[in-house]
């Protein structure tokens, strides 16, 4: 799901200071990182991964104010608070410099690239930003955590407090609220017999908002985890309840994952406790352990320590995991071990003494999941180490690389012979082995349009695909590079896609998107700039024998729409099927001859596909079939992970029909963040017979009702 990619990059800072940094945290939208040092605050580009300003604080200040701790930033990413030691929250305003830009690409004479796309200063050019200290609040007590939420800043006190700021620097006329008077109790139901925190001592350690269960996961200094929540729209503690965990009495840290709604509770013993939210009775339930066993790692005890931070990658599908005592460890939503440095020695060491393990005090993502930044906690016992030209030094901030499966984002299993990874720039494709490759098949349910010539690239002089047998003994990667003219104002890809036969990918970055040939080594790019610029692809793509479907919005139009392009075409809209559809989509799924959209109104509509040869350029219809309505399952779009059309169906055994029978969908399924929902039609609809009396079989399928015929709990697992 996620790989490493090559060794991590340590950063140069041109800093005169050499104060090693403590804090790292990225702007919601991940295209900026601020860096914390005890007595200075730095604003960095994340493409590249360099240094825009930095603000100092003079002597007398510091004295004052004392250490900086931690970082965050306004939703809109135009402010950052920092938070002292001695309990002050400074508000620092981040203006932009119109028109002024620090860092812009050099291409050599004679390049092909030209400065005059659209947008290019914004996507190409590091912009100029300043630092300004807008307000100072003193909070009178030692400030152990923040978290934004929409145009408040929350604020955990050590006298057991939660103050609620506006980003300007006032309290909105609001009281703090003290925990004590929050009741508590082992679920939502119990919230009149709530017990309150009986300790004058007690305080929220570390918390975090979670936008889908609407409240906050807390951590108190005791050890104790819970979730709060608000009884209604006002944030005030006569509307605030809390549930316990009863199992864990030893808590460090929180991280939740708002598509899953789940809440990852580090502990003092090296494990990791995920748990939810029971929907009908708002009880804390565990759901399972990320945990390192002795059987992978004998000495593991004496190895961890407590468990210091816990970080969602972007997407949601994995979380990342260090220990006070080193190392750093990447899993799966639901507990499967991708990554640990514990194995191997990973710390840098100049004097080639023996390594310890990596100590991390902070880390954040960067845009997409491809990137990780550290600080490393043993860079701070390390000698400042300057380039050949004395002019930076090395900075303990690390850049982790990653690259992870094209399915994390989009879903669309319409191949499933060929593995297909996604970097920020490039593509890896397991290509098989064409020595030990199978017979060829029929694929394509319209094959007989596809040329003879037109084989995979990877196979013998007559095969189309791989078997599987065949990709499970190959470990061969096919790198495909991605088109420059387009990475370079559509950084970085965020959907790939791969065709039935391996033949052809198609990538989406910010705007547009692109397509290669695996046969003939070239991509095809948008030759109107404008049209690649005012398309944004919102719901993911996928192959249709030789056309994309994608669903996008158009910026010039302000239309939410589905296209079909023929891969063989000109990239251009002339060449393109367009239809305009009435909500968001967030998700695409192609299944034969149908097209299955998932709405953000929770709705799913079906759409059926159609060839129609015309000339040298054949074009494709699609025609509404029917439209369901999923809202009263569903409490929220954003936590459908995926939407499937098959042809299982129960009633008399799972059965599945063969790709060159009749093309008729007999069940929805969809991934509903880790439960399964299963949607069947019901046969007893009437049939519609088209104008010659015969039974159109595509108006036969919009006229079935679908009813749900299962739900299945906790049993979609990585």
């Amino acid at each position: 799901m996620y790989f490493l990619s090559g060794w991590p990059k340590r950063l140069l800072c041109p800093l005169e200071s050499l104060e090693q940094p403590l804090h790292i945290q990225t702007d919601p939208q991940r295209v900026f990182f601020a860096v914390l040092s005890p007595s200075q605050l730095s604003v960095w580009y994340c493409r590249p991964s360099v240094l825009i300003v930095s603000y100092k604080e003079v002597p007398k200040a510091a004295s004052q104010f004392g250490p900086y701790r931690q970082a965050e930033w306004r939703p809109d990413s135009t402010m950052i608070a920092v938070s002292t030691a001695n309990g002050y929250i400074l508000f620092f305003e981040i203006p932009s410099a119109r028109d002024k830009y620090l860092y812009e690409p050099m291409y050599p004479k004679g390049s092909p690239h030209l400065k005059g796309t659209p947008h290019y200063k914004e996507e190409q050019c590091a912009p100029s930003l300043n630092l300004e200290m807008k307000k100072v609040l003193d909070l009178q007590a030692s400030i152990t955590s923040l978290q934004s939420m929409l145009e408040d800043l929350l604020v955990a006190t050590a006298d057991g407090f939660l103050h609620l700021i506006h980003w300007d620097g006032v309290t909105n006329g609001r009281k703090a609220i003290n925990l004590c008077t929050v009741p508590f109790s082992v679920d939502l139901q119990s919230s009149r017999a709530g017990s309150f925190l009986g300790f004058e001592d007690v305080y929220i350690r570390d918390m975090e908002y979670c936008a889908t269960l609407d409240g906050f996961a807390v951590v108190f200094n005791d050890g104790r985890v819970g979730f709060i929540t608000p009884m209604s729209s006002r944030f005030i503690a006569e509307q605030l309840h809390g549930v316990w965990a009863q199992d864990v009495i030893d808590g460090t840290c929180v991280a939740v994952n708002n598509k899953y709604r789940l809440m990852a509770f580090g502990c003092a013993n090296g494990s990791v406790q995920v748990y939810t939210i029971d929907t009908t009775t708002g009880a804390m339930q565990f759901s399972h352990k990320l945990e390192l066993t002795p059987k992978q790692y004998p000495d593991i005890w004496n190895k961890t320590g407590p468990v210091k931070l816990i970080r969602w990658s972007p997407d949601s599908c994995v979380v990342m995991v260090t220990w006070e005592c080193g190392g750093l460890s990447l899993w799966s939503v639901f507990g499967a071990q991708l990554i640990c440095t514990l194995g191997g020695d990973f710390a840098y060491q100049s004097d080639g003494a023996k390594k310890d393990p990596l100590k991390i005090s902070s880390m954040t993502w960067g845009s997409e999941g491809y990137h990780l930044w550290v600080i490393d906690g043993n860079s701070s016992n390390m000698k400042p180490e300057r380039d050949a030209n004395n002019e930076a030094h090395q900075f303990g901030i690390l850049q982790f690389h990653f690259i992870k499966s094209a399915l994390t984002v989009n879903p669309c299993m319409s191949n499933q012979e060929q593995v297909l990874l996604q970097g920020e720039d490039r593509l890896y494709l397991n290509c098989g082995d064409a020595t030990q490759a199978q017979s060829p098949r029929n694929t394509s349910a319209h094959s007989e349009h596809k040329p003879s010539r037109e084989r995979g690239p990877f196979s013998d002089g007559s095969l189309d695909s791989q078997g599987l047998s065949t990709l499970l003994g190959h470990r061969h990667w096919h790198v495909v590079q991605i088109h420059s003219t387009y990475l370079e104002s559509n950084w970085p890809i965020r959907f790939s896609a791969i065709d039935k036969l391996g033949q052809n990918v198609a990538v989406v970055g910010k705007f547009g998107f692109a397509h290669y040939s695996l046969l003939t080594k070239k991509w095809k790019l948008f030759g109107n700039i404008t049209q690649e610029q005012n398309m944004v692809v919102t719901g993911g793509l996928a192959w249709w024998n030789d056309f994309i479907v994608l669903a996008c919005y158009n910026l010039n139009d302000h239309q939410e729409e589905l296209r079909i392009y023929l891969r063989t075409s000109n990239l251009d809209n002339a060449f393109a099927h367009i239809t305009k559809v009435q909500a968001d989509t967030l998700l695409l799924s192609v299944f034969r001859d149908i097209v299955i959209l998932f709405r953000a109104d929770c709705s799913i509509c079906l759409y059926s596909i159609e060839r129609r040869p015309e000339g040298l350029n054949p074009t494709a219809s699609i025609q509404i079939l029917q439209e369901v309505s999923m809202s009263r399952y569903i409490p929220h779009p954003f936590l459908v992970v995926s939407v499937t059309l098959t042809s299982v169906r129960t009633e008399t055994g799972i059965t599945l029909k063969m790709p060159q029978q009749a093309c008729e969908a007999e069940s929805i399924m969809l991934n509903l963040a880790g439960q399964l929902i299963m949607l069947q039609r019901d046969r007893s609809g009437p049939q519609i017979r088209d104008k010659d009396n015969n039974p159109n079989q595509r108006k036969h399928v919009s006229k079935y009702m679908w009813n749900i015929i299962y739900r299945f709990k906790d049993v979609v697992r990585d």
